[in-house]
């Protein structure tokens, strides 16, 4: 695994990016606990080329830089200039939780940022229409990421997470 850190937004924001293997490119956006590289972002490296970066504000040491960005659209514009120093054109954008709003926002912004990926169930990220299971092996993602919409998004409230408030089965 590889670290780099990236300075954006004028340098006033500096980003940590991890990455590893090889193939397409795959970014994911973590939550907003942090960055915690896990057996699930091993198996992606297996068939892709995944960058990890962390979220400003979530980096170890550095907590301040979040205050840099006014807001959510500062912070999908970030990671499009990221996306750019890393010379990243195209690739799968795959979410957790706060991720998961982050890639549907950066796939909305910048849709030849991610031609072709996939969406959890019941998610609806601007475009994603056609949800598709969320127990998906790396090969099985790459095999159907042209056949569904923008974004896999893997989240606890997929309405919330894809920009949409909408409610819970059962909520009133």
């Amino acid at each position: 695994m590889s670290e780099r850190t990236i300075a954006v937004w004028q340098g006033k924001v500096r980003i940590r990016v991890f990455s590893k293997g090889s193939g397409p490119a795959l970014v994911f956006f973590h939550g907003p606990w942090g960055l915690h590289w896990d057996p699930f972002l091993d198996e992606l490296a297996r068939t892709f080329t995944v960058y990890a970066p962390e979220h400003p504000g979530t980096t170890p040491g550095v907590p301040d830089e979040i205050y840099q960005l006014d807001g959510l659209w500062d912070l999908v514009l970030c990671y499009d200039e990221l996306l750019d120093a890393l010379g990243v054109e195209a690739a799968v954008l795959v979410g957790h939780s706060f991720g998961a709003m982050v890639a549907c926002e950066v796939a909305a912004t910048s849709p030849r940022r991610a031609p072709r990926a996939l969406s959890r169930p019941g998610a609806r990220c601007r475009d994603c229409s056609r949800p598709v299971s969320p127990d998906l092996s790396p090969s099985e993602v790459d095999r159907r990421r042209g056949a569904h919409g923008r974004v896999l998004s893997v989240g606890l409230f997929p309405n919330r997470a894809c920009g949409r408030v909408g409610r819970r089965r059962g909520a009133r």
